[in-house]
């Protein structure tokens, strides 16, 4: 099975709408991307969602913890406490680790802190960051480790021009 992940950098302006995998998004999504699931590990997401009476119209992919939160906040949708709560994983890590149980192509689209600094979020929008550490420094090495870990093929599209440091058999890239 092929399966898409969008996060939420710019370059998921390259993601096919026509494509009809099955599609995760991660957080709250921004680019009106059609999607079969959410991902969500951030409590400040589901202050967001409370606040401005947004419920999720599909799976939602969370830890047990998010899950309660959100039953706890009244926030309708359909939680799956799917994800065990990693130090330094963010929401697309924590899906990308989900889709290797039933995906042989998992296509990453809007992941810049893959090749570049820019941690630049749509979720930046509706969800201030209070400083901006160096996270691509946190969460490559996340990345590598998966990269090594499981047999699927990792697919990820970034623009002309840039490139990536993973050397794995099992990671490509496709530029756009």
């Amino acid at each position: 099975m092929m399966t898409n992940l969008v996060g939420n950098g710019s370059s998921n302006r390259f993601y096919d709408k026509g494509n009809n995998d099955y599609t995760i998004v991660c957080n709250v999504p921004q680019h009106g991307i059609k999607h079969q699931g959410m991902s969500i590990i951030d409590g400040e997401v589901l202050v967001w969602m409370k606040k401005h009476n947004y419920h999720p119209t599909v799976p939602v992919y969370c830890t047990s913890t998010i899950k309660s939160i959100a039953q706890g906040k009244n926030i309708g949708g359909d939680w799956h406490p799917v994800y065990e709560r990693k130090n330094r994983y963010n929401a697309g890590l924590h899906a990308a680790e989900y889709l290797t149980r039933f995906s042989e192509t998992i296509h990453l689209w809007g992941f810049d802190s893959l090749w570049s600094t820019d941690i630049t979020s749509q979720m930046d929008n509706l969800i201030e960051r209070v400083r901006k550490r160096p996270l691509q420094d946190w969460w490559r090495p996340q990345w590598d480790t998966m990269f090594n870990s499981y047999d699927c093929e990792f697919v990820i599209h970034l623009p002309t021009g840039e490139s990536c440091e993973y050397q794995q058999t099992n990671v490509r890239e496709q530029h756009h």
